[in-house]
């Protein structure tokens, strides 16, 4: 077939029809004389490959603009169409001929199922119960904006395209749903890449498009019915059966089908592969199910995610297995159908869209006053207000599909497609990097006042969050919170344990104090009983409050700020992982977030024992001084552990050789401290004060190899905050991990012989409010 050649076209009773010459689907090569552009499936890869190099330059292109990857995607689109590249005849025809239409529109339709299916799949529905707030803010949020569009609609109704303003009810109504609702399937990810998932303003932003979208699906089921009402009467009465039916099918079958397989799959086992590949499998079917029914083939998928329990086994194991093929594959079809429809140079007639252009600016405008003002009502602060406001105005892949399904029920020509794209690329593109700058200064786990053991009160309670990753982690925590309390010094502990957000897109926190329920994660409960048993065991000296966070380790570390924060802790430990360096990302940005001091904690194994029950008789505790802000709080908190009998404490301090000091103010005090610990444990037998003098940092590791004699069982060190520089001369280049230090690193390496675990101390870090405005989410 010659591409050269036009298709014939012909006009029959007043229509054009346009006759392609029958399609291929293989070609059997360039050697043979054919075009592989002439052939449907060459042609399909170069489509697929076309638009992912191009919708990945835009993304790199705008990342220093805080866009979203839906903005660069949707340009993406344009940029292949008749906007930009498709302004060439002979690339149109080549690339994006109209003969090969039905094949994009058929994988936009698949990805568009698939999509919805995954991330309704993830979608928590116990946050569609939610309180008298996120309802208010629901309802106004709605309402506000219907109200607005109706009013505005109907006085410049007569002003509007002729034939969108002959079908005013129902086009009135699909242009309310699509301005007044926010689709949860939109607003997560882009919250996911503010890293605004764990904030107060994520957690309230996805409850109230959650309560949304179940407005929104019932809007769409009424839509469809009236539509099908224009059509013909008894049309309504078939569909709404058929919508029935297929709820009935997914909530008798499908339903019962998923929680049968997830009571079949052994704790902490995977989902058998044949029923992963089942439930994909009826995406497909229900697709086909809804359009041979008359509804939308995406409805049924959709239905079907919301009904599959989100995380683990099965919710996480399907969104594992498909998710990143959906959007790096599959969506890429929907961007390319869009943006082959969309003609920037179509809107010539401003005389009916500008009147359509100022209805959409008002709803907008409606939707987010319907939004900041109940927020402001219920005393949010401004800026989060403000930010919810903008947050519900974000629109991406719903409405780029809900559009096409009005292009194809010819309820908007040409221009008024194109219009409704560009909006919501712009509404995006502006309110994303406004979210950004209103919310990088947003710290309130960061304070200025004083949460450190050194300033605690001797002889009170003192407050420490304990977090673990995993069962294993449970023993050596135990055993240090062990050495950590006396009757002279009690503790209250909120053991935390973390959870990687995997298969839901909502970031759970779980008070296990206030929910005497068992969590559906199962390593929960059993680190929960430990920590329960521990604290029977222990008397009255420790309280334990075991708490669960399921969310992305990216962003974990606000949930682990925000509970130091409101348990006014003065200490939050974490484990530490060499192999993992998403954890030692995580623990970094805690160790400069926390609103109080931080402990990492190496477990090399000796104070990992197998359960609470065998905890140690004794602990031998060995203390390095080097001076600075982070060595007192390591000295103060060992200063309190010294006064339990069964610790013996050998404290070891540094001095220069040559007396060469940095910080006369450091140095003074660190004598103050030291002093203060001498005379307190001046009659304590089981401690043991020594002082080593080194000439530089070579010197110092030497000292502190001699002192190793293999039968300490934890190491307690300063990060680096305050230490002499002598005492490290020549070590800067040898640290590799942030979060530990030079001198906790070394300790802590597998060159530094014995099993004792260690302890790496940094002190509280104050920052001012001028500092505040500069610090920013990474």
């Amino acid at each position: 077939m010659d591409l050269s050649t036009p298709p014939a076209d012909m006009v029959i009773n007043g229509r054009r029809f346009v006759c392609q010459p029958k399609g291929k689907t293989f070609h059997g090569g360039i050697f043979y004389g054919d075009n592989p552009l002439s052939f449907a499936y060459p042609r399909l890869l170069v489509e697929l490959s076309l638009i992912i190099i191009i919708m990945r330059t835009i993304q790199l292109i705008l990342k220093p603009l805080k866009q979203p990857r839906v903005v660069s995607e949707i340009i993406g689109g344009i940029i292949i169409g008749p906007s930009v590249l498709g302004r060439n005849k002979t690339f149109a025809r080549m690339v994006f001929p109209k003969k090969g239409a039905p094949i994009l529109e058929t994988m936009m339709v698949i990805a568009m199922m698939y999509f919805l299916f995954i991330t309704a799949v993830k979608m928590d529905t116990s946050m569609i119960r939610a309180g008298k707030k996120v309802s208010v803010i629901t309802v106004y949020g709605v309402v506000l904006p219907c109200v607005t569009i109706v009013a505005s609609g109907l006085l410049l109704w007569h002003t509007l395209d002729k034939n969108y303003a002959s079908k005013k009810s129902v086009n009135l109504g699909a242009l309310v749903m699509s301005v007044s609702l926010t689709a949860f399937p939109v607003l997560h990810p882009i919250l996911s890449e503010l890293k605004l998932l764990n904030s107060d303003l994520g957690r309230l932003a996805m409850s109230t498009s959650m309560m949304g979208d179940v407005a929104g699906y019932n809007a769409i089921v009424l839509f469809e019915a009236i539509r099908q009402d224009n059509v013909e009467s008894i049309g309504t009465l078939w569909y709404l059966l058929s919508v029935f039916g297929l709820i009935a099918l997914i909530g008798c079958v499908l339903r019962p089908a998923a929680l049968w397989v997830i009571r079949r799959t052994p704790e902490g086992k995977q989902v058998d592969e044949f029923y992963i590949h089942c439930f994909l499998m009826s995406v497909m079917v229900l697709g086909f199910l809804g359009e041979m029914a008359g509804t939308t083939a995406i409805y049924g998928p959709l239905m079907l995610g919301l009904a599959i329990p989100d995380g683990p086994p099965l919710g996480s194991a399907l969104v594992n297995r498909s998710e990143t093929i959906i959007m790096d594959i599959l969506m890429p079809f929907m961007y390319a159908h869009i943006g082959v429809n969309t003609d920037i140079f179509s809107l010539t007639d401003w005389s009916t869209l500008r009147p359509f252009l100022l209805i959409i600016i008002l709803g907008y405008f409606a939707k987010f006053l319907g939004t900041l003002l109940p927020s402001l009502y219920f005393e949010t602060p401004l800026r989060d207000a403000v930010s919810l406001g903008l947050a519900m105005s974000l629109r991406g892949q719903a409405e780029l599909s809900t559009f096409r399904h009005w292009r194809n029920l010819k309820m908007v020509n040409t221009q008024y497609f194109t219009m409704l794209v560009l909006t919501t690329l712009f509404v995006t593109a502006a309110a994303t990097p406004l979210i950004k700058t209103l919310q990088k200064s947003a710290q309130p786990s960061i304070i200025s006042k004083r949460r450190t053991i050194q300033h605690c009160t001797p002889y009170t309670e003192v407050h420490i969050v304990a977090c673990v990753h995993n069962e294993r982690d449970v023993p050596a925590i135990i055993n240090l919170l062990q050495a950590s309390h006396s009757k002279e010094n009690p503790i209250s502990v909120c053991a935390l344990h973390l959870v990687e957000l995997v298969g839901r897109a909502a970031p759970m926190f779980i008070a296990h104090d206030k929910r005497n329920i068992y969590s559906r994660y199962a390593r929960s409960n059993a680190i929960v009983n430990a920590f329960k048993i521990y604290e029977r065991t222990s008397g009255d000296h420790v309280k334990i409050h075991p708490y669960t966070a399921v969310s992305p380790y990216e962003t974990m570390y606000q949930d682990i700020c925000r509970l130091a924060l409101e348990a006014r802790a003065s200490l939050l430990i974490v484990p530490f992982d060499h192999s993992n360096q998403v954890v030692k990302i995580m623990n970094s940005r805690i160790m400069t977030r926390a609103p109080c001091s931080v402990g990492i904690f190496v477990d090399r194994g000796h104070y990992n024992l197998v359960s609470s029950s065998t905890l140690p008789t004794s602990h031998r505790i060995a203390i390095l001084f080097l001076g600075g802000a982070d060595c007192r709080e390591a000295l103060a908190y060992a200063s309190r552990m010294a006064g339990k009998r069964t610790v013996n404490l050998s404290v070891i301090r540094f001095f220069s050789a040559a007396n060469k000091v940095d910080n006369d103010r450091e140095r003074q005090l660190d004598d103050e401290l030291v002093a203060e610990f001498k005379v307190k444990n001046f009659r304590n037998s089981r401690v043991d004060y020594r002082e080593w003098a080194v000439k530089d940092g070579s010197e110092t590791l030497r000292a502190i190899r001699t002192i190793n004699d293999g039968t300490y069982d934890l190491w307690i060190v300063g990060k680096q905050q305050g230490i002499n520089p002598a005492l490290i001369e020549g070590l800067e280049e040898w640290s590799e991990n942030f979060e530990l230090g030079i001198i906790g690193e070394f300790v802590s390496s597998s060159d530094f012989q014995g099993t004792a675990s260690v302890l790496i101390v940094q002190q509280q870090v104050l920052r001012s409010t001028s500092m505040l405005k500069d610090f920013e989410n990474p």
